[in-house]
């Protein structure tokens, strides 16, 4: 899609895929904000491949601040980056008006590119 396409040839430094056997495990981009970097977003088949990757790049990050919006379902991630010293900022409530129907969360989307995104 074009928001991927956009984030990695604006931020290509934040750009990873992870493969594992010969597919794609995960895949995370990100983007320079004004206070912080934004992980987003970040699709992985597993909770382990998405663990990864996180790791991969906070550690290319060396210590910059980073913030990243993760779907309300995805408790066990949540709590994997509670233990790495994150912290919950805000919350989203995804709404919908008269016929349009609900969005849903693929069960691989780990982190959102953002609600300003749309």
């Amino acid at each position: 899609p074009d928001i991927l396409k956009g984030l990695q040839r604006s931020y290509p430094g934040y750009a990873f895929l992870l493969n594992t056997q010969n597919t794609v495990g995960a895949f995370i981009f990100g983007r320079d904000g004004r206070s912080y970097t934004q992980l987003c977003p970040l699709n992985a088949d597993s909770l382990e491949s998405a663990k990864k990757i996180v790791r991969y790049l906070l550690y290319s990050l060396k210590g910059k601040a980073v913030v990243i919006d993760i779907p309300a379902e995805k408790i066990d991630f949540y709590n994997w980056l509670i233990s790495l010293g994150f912290k919950k900022q805000r919350a989203f409530t995804r709404m919908y008006y008269k016929n349009n129907l609900p969005l849903t969360t693929s069960e691989n989307q780990y982190a959102i590119t953002g609600p300003e995104w749309g």
